[in-house]
């Protein structure tokens, strides 16, 4: 949307929320693998994981061939946001265990190669959830094994990354045009939109039968609410409000724990 004029313009404002929600997304699953473990958060732990965040989505987007297309400002904030989020991590990382802080370097190089990596059905589908899991339970718990592994074996990992990767695949949706012009195989590109919206749906019940077994309540909504989305293909395919969708749902059980609703 746009008003004439110049003076306001609320396509690139959109993109930057949409860029940066996955910042609450991780906030959400950090507060869900709180929950589910009973231990406390890693002030240090949680710092690094939405900071790193915050820079890994800015530079993806810095480093986007259609980058230049972004008004001035857009390219300034997210340039700020990449260089801020950098030096904020730095100081975080030695506040926590040995164990824990061997993971980010690791991170690092996923957030480095994802660009190339996420070219690849198998990337988006597995990869990408595995790793935000990882993130975002291992270093806002802290618990000190080496890369976060006690804390990701935890059973709330597993409807995490069916609803993660279901998230995933749903977003896809939007640049399915893009990536088949571009050579991109994404699951949409490789199988067609109908089925990977009917894989995402799978996954999506998947994740909902995960979480009612261990009784969590805020899991099983958002699973729902994202089966269900999964059905709106005219909205997952216009542009970022879909995918920002998407990633607001997947933001749900945090917010549903934080404000004591469920």
């Amino acid at each position: 949307m746009q008003e004439r004029g110049g003076a306001v313009e609320w396509g690139p404002w959109l993109r930057l929320v949409h860029y940066w929600w996955p910042i609450l997304l991780g906030w959400s699953v950090a507060i869900v693998s709180s929950a589910a473990s009973g231990s406390p958060l890693s002030s240090a732990g949680l710092g690094v994981l939405l900071w790193g965040i915050c820079g890994a989505y800015s530079l993806d987007r810095l480093l986007d061939p259609s980058y230049h297309r972004d008004p001035r400002w857009l390219r300034l904030t997210l340039t700020a946001g990449f260089l801020i989020s950098s030096a904020a991590c730095l100081p975080l990382i030695f506040r926590l265990p040995i164990g824990t802080a061997a993971l980010v370097p690791a991170l690092a190089l996923a957030g480095l190669f994802y660009r190339r990596l996420k070219q690849y059905p198998a990337t988006k589908t597995v990869l990408v959830p595995l790793v935000w899991v990882w993130a975002a339970v291992a270093l806002p718990l802290a618990d000190g094994s080496w890369f976060g592994w006690r804390a990701v074996l935890q059973p709330v990992s597993l409807p995490l990354a069916a609803l993660i990767g279901a998230g995933c695949l749903l977003c896809d949706i939007k640049d399915a045009d893009q990536d088949r012009r571009t050579g991109v195989k994404s699951l949409p590109v490789r199988v067609g939109v109908t089925r990977t919206i009917a894989i995402a749906t799978a996954l999506s019940i998947l994740g909902a039968a995960l979480a009612w077994l261990q009784h969590r309540t805020g899991l099983v909504i958002a699973a729902l609410v994202l089966a269900g989305l999964g059905q709106w293909t005219s909205l997952l395919a216009a542009g970022p409000v879909g995918a920002l969708l998407v990633d607001v749902v997947l933001t749900l059980p945090g917010l549903l724990i934080a404000t004591h609703l469920v």
